[in-house]
């Protein structure tokens, strides 16, 4: 198992299947620093996303006024129709709870991340309904991230109108997750009923 190189508050590791002699080693550290490049792009995009997006996470906190969302959300490039879920994730770092959200997101896009409250916070493109079971893959991929708490509420989907609106379902949905058991918890608003 080899460490992918990088500054990040969620380790990634190249795992090779087989016992590595001197030729393969060298060529399994070429690889482990050639991932370790791709997530460094990787991570410019999600930082540039995220300073493109952050006057719109300070809009969902509650800051401003509702007539400066569709501006902010303008600046994403996305379509006013285009419906997002507002996810928020509560660890003890803000900075490992972005990562563990783009962790998860991985396989849609585009994602935004950023600040709501304290909480990290991922705004991305629904594409769709959400399979049912969501939630429960979700707590289980998770579950093998990282130490301490990590708990995640899930607002929307919700276009530029509801956005506000989202991010308060999300805000609900991770303090239902406090009150759950254990280390992970993901908690759907559709699951936590009206208020």
């Amino acid at each position: 198992m080899l460490r992918v190189g990088g500054r990040h508050a969620l380790a990634w590791s190249l795992v090779v299947g087989d016992r590595l002699g001197t030729g393969v080693r060298e060529i399994a550290d070429e690889l482990a620093g050639l991932v370790g490049l791709v997530r460094g792009r990787s991570d410019d995009v999600r930082a540039a996303r995220s300073r493109v997006a952050a006057p719109l996470f300070t809009l969902l906190a509650g800051s401003g006024g509702e007539g400066e969302v569709p501006t902010a959300f303008a600046a994403t490039g996305l379509p006013p129709d285009r419906a997002l879920h507002v996810l928020r994730a509560r660890t003890t770092d803000t900075r490992f709870g972005a990562e563990v959200l783009d962790e998860l997101l991985a396989d849609r896009a585009p994602v935004f991340t950023g600040t709501l409250d304290g909480d990290a916070g991922a705004l991305v493109a629904s594409g769709g309904p959400w399979p049912d079971d969501w939630t429960a893959g979700a707590t289980e991929a998770v579950s093998a991230l990282g130490p301490g708490r990590i708990l995640i509420g899930v607002g929307g989907p919700a276009t530029v109108a509801g956005l506000r609106g989202a991010a308060e379902e999300a805000r609900h949905a991770v303090e239902a997750a406090v009150r759950r058991p254990g280390r992970v918890a993901v908690v759907s608003g559709a699951e936590i009923g009206p208020h």
